[in-house]
């Protein structure tokens, strides 16, 4: 009985991990105001290590939270199985996200470049602009006098 419950909560906790890509990937796929994505993809950065630190924290406890409760109900090979089974699914969770970031920064990165590009051929234009200004002035100036 209370095998059936924990593997519910398990089942439970894959569908919320689950959920969370999905809506990762969703707000990874909208396009939002390169200010506020900037600061959003940092602190997501900024926090990764710690949830993977945290998630991978919470499958301890709960492999010892396991093995206490349901060491009496199934044998030890089946136990860990069960908890190299969430190992392995935390770790590609893990390395989805990891590959998620990667991909934004390399975003980030590309957009970064293209503003210093863009800014670049704006300041060249203004001085070619200033110059031509610049000449215009200086022949109205010798007509005159």
């Amino acid at each position: 009985m209370k095998l059936k419950e924990k593997r519910r909560k398990l089942e439970r906790k894959v569908n919320s991990l689950e959920e969370e890509l999905r809506l990762t990937k969703e707000q990874n796929s909208r396009r939002t105001s390169r200010p506020s994505r900037l600061t959003k993809d940092s602190q997501q950065l900024s926090e990764a290590p710690n949830k993977l630190v945290k998630s991978l924290s919470q499958v301890l406890q709960e492999k010892t939270c396991s093995e206490e409760m349901s060491s009496e109900y199934l044998p030890q090979e089946d136990l860990d199985n069960l908890d190299k089974e969430a190992l392995k699914y935390k770790l590609e969770l893990a390395d989805e996200k990891l590959k998620m970031m990667q991909d934004k920064l390399k975003m980030i990165e590309e957009e970064k470049m293209e503003d210093v590009y863009q800014l670049t051929e704006m300041i060249q234009t203004s001085k070619q602009l200033f110059k031509e200004a610049l000449t215009m002035l200086q022949k109205s100036k010798c007509v005159c006098s």
